[in-house]
């Protein structure tokens, strides 16, 4: 009987760019892995019907291994042999969720969903597993054609293939489909990514940049997945919907708190052995408000300009 798996990937190389996301550089390897931790023990306790794993081409350090075993996580070795664009490329470290993908297909299930690290599963997602029976779930960030960053991504596109293409700005976070679907969807980032090496083209949007054309072919297979998980953007740029309690989603992605809400909720369960109430969560997340330190930051910022 084949199976439902929810996964995320996690590639280290020190002489590899992650982009710009982590602050400290020296502690890269442990946030993101106590990031990990969070979102893959908190996806196994609201899905406890679906594997969970983590897929990773370095050795997971024991102090992560006994809480993955403990709590039925599984371990994927994969080296980082396909999407991937060599040293000095800015984003070069998050294509390796495409790499991830592709290995992942060859394995014993028929359903999958894809999660950045930086996530917090709340509850169940059996509702998703009907919708991938048809439809590819990616999560529309919902940016107007004179937002900033999909003006620039529209340029980069315009050079890339050289014609303007005002493409939906589907996220990395998030990516759910069927074996059959996603194998095709795999195989068309693989065209995307051999014409980028062909053409000597980086693209500043890292894996987002292939997703989002190849999502733009498959339109009519291809679902918003805001229903499930939302991308809250908390610090001095605050922008929280409600949605992690009215009208909830399931995937809580808070990007801006890699370093800060994401380490005290491992920190918390690395202690206790569970969770907080959610009530608790939202506010160590910075959703229910925002903390004093964010809101100094942006009058801050504020007096600067």
């Amino acid at each position: 009987m084949r199976k439902k798996i929810i996964f995320c990937a996690y590639a280290y190389d020190a002489n590899m760019s992650a982009g710009v996301n982590i602050a400290s550089k020296e502690k890269a390897k442990s946030t993101y892995l106590e990031n990990a931790t969070v979102a893959l023990v908190s996806a196994k306790k609201s899905n406890c019907n679906c594997d969970v794993a983590i897929v990773t081409n370095i050795d997971i350090p024991n102090q992560y291994k006994e809480i993955y075993k403990y709590n039925d996580i599984i371990i994927y070795k994969q080296e980082f042999d396909s999407f991937s664009f060599g040293a000095n490329y800015k984003w070069g470290l998050a294509f390796y969720k495409l790499c991830a993908l592709k290995n992942m297909l060859n394995k014993e299930y028929d359903k999958f969903l894809l999660l950045d690290t930086d996530v917090y599963v709340q509850s169940s997602l059996d509702d998703l597993w009907e919708e991938t029976i048809h439809n590819i779930m990616l999560y529309d960030v919902n940016h107007r054609l004179t937002n900033h960053d999909c003006n620039q991504f529209n340029l980069e596109v315009k050079s890339f293939l050289g014609e303007e293409r005002a493409l939906t700005n589907y996220g990395g976070e998030f990516i759910a489909g069927n074996l059959q679907q996603l194998a095709y969807f795999v195989d068309e980032c693989e065209k995307i990514y051999e014409r980028m090496m062909a053409q000597k083209f980086e693209t500043n949007f890292g894996d987002e940049f292939i997703i989002r054309i190849v999502a733009d072919y498959m339109r009519a297979n291809v679902k918003n997945s805001a229903a499930y998980v939302y991308r809250f953007w908390t610090g001095s740029f605050y922008l929280v919907s409600t949605c992690y309690s009215a009208n909830p989603v399931s995937v809580l992605h808070v990007p801006a708190e890699k370093e800060r809400g994401m380490l005290k909720l491992f920190k918390y369960f690395y202690k206790h052995r569970i969770f907080p109430a959610n009530r608790r969560i939202y506010r160590i997340l910075g959703l229910s408000h925002q903390p004093i330190r964010s809101k100094l930051q942006k009058y801050l910022i504020a007096l600067r300009r």
